[in-house]
């Protein structure tokens, strides 16, 4: 799968959907509980049925919240699905010469062991 602008938008926008997901599953119970307090102490029976309509619409939209929270992937689930994967199978990450790679193997390695002598003589 290529990477392509329009996946890395969609991937960002999972925090903000799981977020909106949250607030309309917090909301919805709440409104399930308001609703269901009123329904049990309605009397007259044209009440209770349009109580009993509203408290179903709601129920029923906080059930696919709930579910949709829970089997949408996160974003570092989609990440590891998909980009790194199309990363790693890259043929530029794979033309990586070995000397480049050595010499940022020993450039971290220089880069610790100051911070460490750092470290050790404070």
């Amino acid at each position: 799968m290529e990477v392509t602008p329009l996946t890395i938008y969609l991937i960002g926008l999972i925090g903000k959907i799981d977020a909106f997901l949250a607030v309309t599953t917090g909301i919805g119970i709440a409104t399930c509980i308001a609703l269901f307090t009123l329904y049990s102490d309605a009397v007259v029976s044209d009440e209770k049925l349009k109580l009993y309509k509203h408290f179903k619409l709601v129920l029923i939209a906080t059930a696919v919240s709930v579910f949709s929270l829970i089997t949408i992937p996160s974003q570092k689930t989609l990440i590891a699905m998909y980009v790194i994967p199309t990363i790693a199978s890259s043929q530029v990450v794979k033309e990586i010469p070995d000397v480049l790679l050595d010499f940022v193997k020993s450039y971290v390695n220089e880069e610790l062991e100051e911070t460490i002598i750092k470290v050790n003589t404070k």
